[in-house]
């Protein structure tokens, strides 16, 4: 099996994209390991690594001073200021599609929990679908902490409950060329990676991996950000997640109608005793529905009316982000343009 998928990458090209932030001794160690299982595949590589605004750049001069055989150059795209880890990748999707020609993009988090050995997989696991889907790396076996667990396993049950569609993926995939064009013009792509896919319906497809190990530091995701994080994804299908809303509340409405019509006949035509505060309390919850139901159709007119704003495109406003760009371990034939150094756009 593994001979099949060499072949299949021979002579083809990837770029690796990874947001860093204060992350550097951890992103030190992972470049080897990714140059190790790229060498293999007789693949010409590159790596992007998107420099989130860091503050400390410690490790920065071990991954200038490494030799790395399979990996023709390092681009590092440095932000004016720390934007959060989604924007971040969006930013570098939309770099990456500009200058970066390579026919595969593998996006991935600096910290080692992403395990570079799963990279062959995801890029075979692409070519075996003849380059026309988005593979991401499905998390069957977590190593984080069981509460943390517990918190990812409902923010999943949310998510479904409020999309109608799974979420069992971060970050690590691998795209190909003419779908990383696409996803840089996606603007959900500043909120949350594969929510915008998802909701773009690009075609993707997963392989079950195990989340690895952090080697150095402390995970800057916590119960916080992990929040932040699900209501980022929420973000993306607000407009679905208003409309189930409203839509839930006008049938709990109906039923409480219902209910309360049933009591009023009940206390006019019947002897049957009733409670004397439960229709109080039945148009009470129905009242609270109503609400429900006002607010939800408020904000779902919101949402459908910003849509005659432009949006914010990854592949035409990340320039207004980037500080600069440079090159370290030169370069190849493939990808021999001099580091670029990106103004601001001015819109």
């Amino acid at each position: 099996m593994a001979t099949t998928y060499v072949n299949q990458l021979a002579g083809k090209s990837v770029t690796v994209l990874i947001a860093a932030y204060n992350d550097w001794p951890s992103v030190a160690k992972l470049i080897p390991e990714i140059d190790k299982v790229l060498i293999p595949l007789n693949m010409e590589a590159r790596v992007v690594i998107v420099d989130d605004g860091s503050t400390d750049m410690t490790g920065l001069d071990e991954i200038e001073s490494g030799n790395y055989p399979s990996i023709g150059a390092i681009d590092i795209l440095t932000l004016a200021s720390n934007q959060g880890n989604q924007r971040a990748v969006a930013c570098g999707v939309a770099y990456v599609a500009e200058y970066a020609q390579s026919d595969y993009m593998v996006v991935m988090d600096g910290d080692h929990e992403d395990k570079p050995d799963y990279i062959p997989e995801l890029l075979r696991a692409c070519a075996d679908s003849r380059d026309t889907r988005i593979v991401f790396a499905g998390r069957s076996k977590r190593s984080e902490s069981r509460l943390f667990k517990i918190m990812y396993w409902g923010y999943r049950q949310v998510y479904r409950l409020a999309t109608g569609l799974p979420i069992s993926a971060g970050n690590f995939s691998v795209v190909p060329r003419h779908l990383t064009k696409r996803l840089a013009h996606i603007a959900e792509l500043w909120s949350h990676f594969p929510a915008s896919i998802q909701r773009a319906r690009l075609p993707y497809d997963s392989i079950p991996t195990e989340r690895g190990q952090r080697l150095l530091g402390q995970s800057k995701m916590n119960m916080f950000r992990l929040l932040i994080h699900a209501f980022s994804g929420l973000t993306v299908y607000a407009d679905i997640l208003a409309a189930r809303v409203m839509l839930a509340a006008i049938v709990s409405t109906g039923f409480l109608g219902t209910a309360t019509l049933w009591l009023i006949i009940e206390k006019l035509f019947t002897s049957i005793p009733i409670i004397g505060w439960s229709s109080l309390m039945i148009m009470a919850v129905a009242g609270m529905a109503l609400q429900i139901i006002s607010t939800a159709g408020m904000i779902l007119l919101i949402i459908l009316a910003l849509r005659q704003q432009p949006p914010m495109i990854p592949a035409i406003d990340y320039h207004r982000f980037v500080l600069e760009v440079r090159r370290i371990n030169g370069g190849t034939d493939l990808f021999d343009a001099p580091p670029i150094r990106i103004m601001p756009s001015g819109r």
